[in-house]
């Protein structure tokens, strides 16, 4: 037994140091993998269900799609942004011009100006998964989760795939979720600042849905830096870049509109006749629209996400689901607190503000300005969602046992993939067939 032992040992020291080179460069390969993988799966994943989407929903059947088109063709047709008066002008102009200039390459191909969208959604789910990477390095496995929950969302997917500024609102918002937590948790560099300048005044020409998020990071930003860096050079290096993509825009409005921002303009139902969130008593049924709608409510609000037909069924099961979900981030956070340094704490605080915020906002409008129960409008803080969650399923999979995790993970893939193609079906079969000839989605 002895001279068996020896032996392997013996092996194991004439071996060792040649392998361990190989083993080396064995994990190393294998870990360029995951990440790549990590980083590629879900943009793939998101851009042939968003691409699907955009290729069986007729021209029209998305949320204000004849508007949007309209106000790029006003650009690509007429060289200007629309002023008093004119449908979506209130709209920041960032995606209506990339919108212009790809429908005047194609020639007026609005299905490229769609394609400019799965593009811009694209780049959600990237920043989702950098922000990831930030958080967890080394861990590619939970870059990869954090990128396919952000990719899944069937409304997101559905909204990508569509002409709307939204596009560009969901890929700036998940800019800024990615420089949130940079600021919190890496150190202040002067790039840093001047991407931080970017994401600012990018939010300022995307849509108003983002600016809440970018106050956050503004002033996570100041309360992360002062004191750390030379004051004035920061706020030249952030606002440099802010000025100089959004400035431009802002100064137009104080000209055309006599203010920074053009008045929000009220959907009217009827000529004159806008509507409200008056009463508490519309508040459940606001509410319960801005949930599903959030998941999957296709075409103008007329298509719910349906399995075998059942709609009622399918919500009741994610809205359950989410409710378990939430309460198990909220344990898990109140019981990682002690063990998190003070600026991760403000980060995690801050994320979770960023929902809220969201939230918050669009109820303000329904009550302020106009009726608009869209859960879309929440889709901004769908990464920092999925940041949350994928902190869960750590916390999850260091409490259980390994058969148990990936046993849940399995059921987690299986019920998120027949939501997903649950989704593209119910537009393929269900969505109202009324498309809106091409030539009239824009002003000629």
């Amino acid at each position: 037994m002895s001279a068996d032992g020896g032996e392997v040992r013996s092996a194991a020291t004439r071996h060792g140091p040649a392998a361990a080179p190989r083993q080396a460069m064995a994990f190393a390969l294998t870990h360029r993998l995951w990440a790549t993988l990590a980083v590629v799966l879900p943009m793939a994943v998101f851009a042939a269900a968003a691409g699907a989407y955009s290729h069986i929903t007729p021209l029209g059947q998305a949320p204000d799609e004849a508007a949007h088109a309209a106000y790029l063709g006003l650009i690509a047709h007429q060289l200007q942004l629309p002023g008093p008066g004119t449908p979506e002008r209130q709209q920041p102009p960032l995606y209506y011009l990339l919108g212009a200039g790809v429908f005047k390459l194609t020639g007026g191909n609005l299905d490229a100006v769609r394609d400019l969208s799965v593009a811009l959604g694209a780049l959600a789910v990237l920043f989702a998964v950098l922000s990831a990477r930030v958080l967890w390095p080394g861990r590619p496995g939970w870059w990869l989760l954090t990128g396919l929950v952000v990719a899944t969302l069937p409304q997101f997917q559905f909204i990508a795939g569509s002409i709307s500024d939204d596009a560009i609102a969901n890929g700036t918002a998940a800019f800024l979720t990615y420089l949130l937590v940079r600021v919190l948790r890496t150190p202040a560099t002067h790039r840093l600042q001047l991407w931080v300048g970017l994401g600012l005044g990018l939010a300022v020409v995307s849509k108003e849905t983002d600016y809440a998020l970018a106050a956050i990071v503004a002033l996570a930003a100041l309360v992360r830096w002062w004191g750390r860096t030379r004051r004035l050079a920061a706020v030249a290096r952030v606002a440099g870049p802010a000025l100089v993509v959004a400035g431009w825009w802002v100064g137009r409005n104080v000209v055309v509109f006599g203010s920074p921002f053009p008045h929000l303009r009220p959907a009217e139902v009827h000529p004159g006749l806008t509507t409200k969130l008056h009463h508490l008593s519309q508040l459940p049924s606001w509410l319960a629209i801005s949930f599903h709608s959030f998941v999957g409510i296709f075409g103008n609000l007329s298509t719910p996400l349906q399995i075998a037909g059942d709609s009622r069924s399918v919500f009741h099961g994610i809205e359950v689901a989410a409710a378990v979900l939430a309460l198990a981030l909220l344990l898990a956070a109140w019981r990682s607190w002690s063990g998190w340094d003070g600026w991760m704490r403000l980060l995690a605080l801050a994320l979770a503000l960023i929902p809220v915020v969201a939230f918050l906002q669009m109820l303000a409008n329904s009550v302020l300005v106009d009726y608009q129960a869209q859960g879309r409008y929440l889709i901004v803080a769908l990464p920092a969602l999925a940041l949350g969650l994928t902190f869960l399923a750590r916390r999850i999979a260091q409490a259980v046992p390994v058969a148990l995790a990936c046993l849940a993970a399995a059921v987690l893939v299986a019920g998120v993939a027949t939501i997903d193609v649950a989704g593209i079906q119910t537009v393929a079969f269900h969505l109202l067939n009324t498309p809106i000839v091409p030539g009239h989605l824009v002003i000629t």
